[in-house]
C-alpha cells in the first residue's frame, strides 16, 4: 500500500525462568493492509524453517496514533541480505545450506513466481550484488525474454540449478519439493529441527506475556 511504513521492536516478557523475547511489528491501523496481510500468510504456515507469528493486536497511543501490532517469534542473527552485504557474497557450501533452508521454508507452496525469486536470491548470494538493478530492470523482467547473468565462478550443478530455477516458461520451472533432490542441494542435509527450548512464547496468551 502506498505511504504504508512499519516499525520493528524487541520485546520481552517474564514468564518462566527466563526472560522470552520476541519481535513486534507496528503501523498505522489505517495503514496496516500489508502488515495484516502478513499476518494471515504467516498463520496458514507450520513449518519450522519459516517464522512464526504468535498473534496481533490494536493498541491506542498517547499521541492518539491507533496502531495495528504484529507479535512474531524473534529470530537473532540478522537477515540473509545482511549476512550477504557483509561478505560480499559467499562461498558455495554456503550457497548450498543456506538455499536448502530456504527450500525447506518453501517446500508446502510452490508458486512459480517464488522459485524465479529464489533463483535471483541464489545470484545475488553468489555474487554479492542483485542480479535485476533499478526500473529499466524490472521492466526487462516483465516485458522481455532476458535472463539474469549467470555468475562464471559457480559449479555446474549451481548453473544447472539455477536453470531450473529461471526457465522463463514458469511450467518448466522446479517446484520446491522437486529442488530439494537437486544435487547441489541434496548433499547438505541438515539434522532434524528438535523441539527444544524457544526464546519466543508461543502465544499472545501464555501467561505474563505483557510483562514487558
Amino acid at each position: 500500500m502506498p505511504g504504508e511504513r512499519s516499525w520493528v521492536y524487541l520485546a520481552a516478557s517474564t514468564s518462566g525462568s527466563e526472560d522470552q523475547v520476541f519481535a513486534i511489528k507496528s503501523a498505522e491501523l489505517s495503514r496496516s493492509p500489508c502488515l495484516q496481510r502478513e499476518q494471515e500468510v504467516l498463520t496458514t504456515l507450520c513449518n519450522p524453517h519459516i517464522v512464526s507469528c504468535l498473534g496481533s493486536d490494536v493498541t491506542a497511543e498517547p499521541n492518539d496514533q491507533v496502531l495495528f501490532n504484529l507479535f512474531m517469534e524473534y529470530v537473532p542473527g540478522g537477515d540473509l541480505t545482511e549476512v550477504v552485504k557483509q561478505r560480499g557474497g559467499l562461498d558455495e557450501h554456503a550457497i548450498r545450506v543456506y538455499t536448502r533452508r530456504v527450500l525447506n521454508g518453501g517446500e508446502e507452496q510452490g508458486p512459480t513466481a517464488d522459485i524465479w525469486a529464489l533463483g535471483c536470491t541464489v545470484i545475488e548470494m553468489a555474487t554479492g550484488c542483485l542480479p535485476w538493478h533499478g526500473i529499466e530492470d524490472i521492466h526487462r523482467i516483465a516485458f522481455s525474454d532476458d535472463m539474469p547473468e549467470v555468475p562464471c565462478n559457480i559449479s555446474d550443478d549451481a548453473r544447472d540449478f539455477l536453470g531450473r530455477c529461471l526457465s522463463r516458461d514458469p511450467r518448466q520451472r522446479w517446484s520446491a519439493e522437486e529442488l530439494l533432490h537437486h544435487p547441489l542441494v541434496e548433499c547438505c542435509k541438515e539434522p532434524a529441527i528438535m523441539d527444544s527450548k524457544r526464546n519466543s512464547p508461543k502465544s499472545i496468551l501464555d501467561q505474563g506475556f505483557w510483562d514487558s
